[in-house]
């Protein structure tokens, strides 16, 4: 009886000083601190107050320290820890909402991007696995984005970058660790894509943050195709006068192995007939073959390759998938180029045929032989 009294008073006084400390200013300047060592350097945070449910904190901007480009920020970041924290070395937290982020993405070249999320380059690593080694480790159970905006900006164009901007965002993932460690987090995201169209985004599936490992479905409706023009124009030139993209793909990638399967519609199209090329048809071509089927195209891709592979194109893959299959589909509308792809498919049939057949008769010989032995 005298053990379990001393044990409840021990754990009543424990309580006791955990609540004081967290109605205390020197709780503030605590998390502050902890909070900034474990985002890693270039993270800074306004304002920090606590509540008797969540720890608030204000105007939080996080810079990468090599490029000093900015990264993320945020207006208001809401935290709600769980109870097994007291009992952990760690920061869990039960809950997390951002409201108003910014998240800005910069594609460098093909197989570069600089983001949350994305690894940094050497020197930074170095400098987090050292810092990590004495920091603390953050798992949330659940994160909210609350009318986000993503900024994609295209440094790979001659000109100035160019952006695709995600708007009203709302999205949560499950399970998150940092620093990001081996586990699945569950994602589920909406967002809208402004343009002469309202574009819908839609990413659903799981990631390994540390890996880069993920299954995902991604679902792009009535998004403008002008809008990725600094994307196309290297393929197609300025092929499009007006249209909209709908694709819903899925990606996993595996050991940075990417293998996406994927379907393209493209509605209500206006082809540019003086646009110059390098596609294996012309544009008057296509454009003859757009009226015909009421302004729609209908393709499938696929996309494999390593990502780490420095001569792998993204986007070359990409176009490349979607020429030959757009050949494939509708090679006899598409002159000369497209029949003879055609006729070549054909006589490659019947070459493989012939040649299937042809094996399946010496397997049954062997067969037989075998059998009269």
């Amino acid at each position: 009886m005298l053990k379990k009294l001393i044990l409840f008073l021990s754990i009543f006084l424990f309580l006791l000083a955990v609540g004081f400390f967290i109605a205390s200013p020197y709780a503030v300047k605590f998390l502050n601190s902890k909070l900034q060592y474990t985002l890693g350097p270039g993270t800074t945070i306004s304002d920090i107050d606590i509540t008797s449910r969540y720890i608030l904190g204000n105007g939080v901007v996080i810079i990468e320290p090599v490029s000093k480009l900015k990264l993320l920020e945020i207006d208001e970041i809401r935290l709600f820890p769980a109870i097994r924290s007291l009992l952990s070395k760690d920061i869990v937290i039960r809950k997390v909402i951002l409201k108003h982020p910014v998240s800005y993405i910069y594609h460098i070249n093909d197989s570069t991007f600089i983001g949350p999320g994305f690894k940094t380059q050497a020197k930074p690593k170095r400098h987090y696995q050292k810092s990590n080694k004495s920091g603390y480790n953050i798992t949330i159970d659940n994160l909210t984005i609350d009318q986000g905006i993503f900024i994609f900006s295209n440094f790979t164009t001659n000109k100035k970058p160019a952006e695709l901007i995600f708007t009203n965002t709302k999205s949560s993932i499950k399970n998150l660790t940092f620093p990001s460690r081996n586990n699945r987090s569950q994602l589920n995201l909406q967002s809208v894509f402004p343009g002469t169209s309202t574009g819908y985004l839609s990413i659903k599936g799981w990631f390994n943050a540390a890996s880069y490992d993920c299954n995902l479905r991604i679902k792009l409706d009535n998004a403008d195709i002008l809008k990725f023009s600094h994307y196309y124009i290297k393929y197609l030139g300025n092929l499009f006068e007006k249209g909209t993209i709908f694709t819903d793909a899925t990606v996993k990638i595996n050991n940075h192995y990417i293998d996406a399967n994927g379907t393209l519609q493209l509605n209500g199209l206006d082809i540019n007939e003086q646009n110059k090329t390098p596609l294996e048809f012309t544009s008057k071509e296509l454009s003859s073959l757009v009226k015909n089927n009421g302004g729609q195209i209908d393709v499938t891709y696929k996309i494999n390759g390593n990502l780490q592979d420095q001569g792998f194109s993204f986007s070359k893959v990409f176009f490349e998938s979607v020429t030959k299959d757009l050949l494939k589909s509708y090679g006899a509308s598409l002159g000369a180029k497209g029949k003879e792809y055609l006729k070549e498919k054909g006589e490659e049939k019947k070459k493989n045929l012939k040649e299937k057949a042809k094996k399946r008769k010496e397997s049954i010989e062997r067969s037989i032989e075998k059998l009269f032995k």
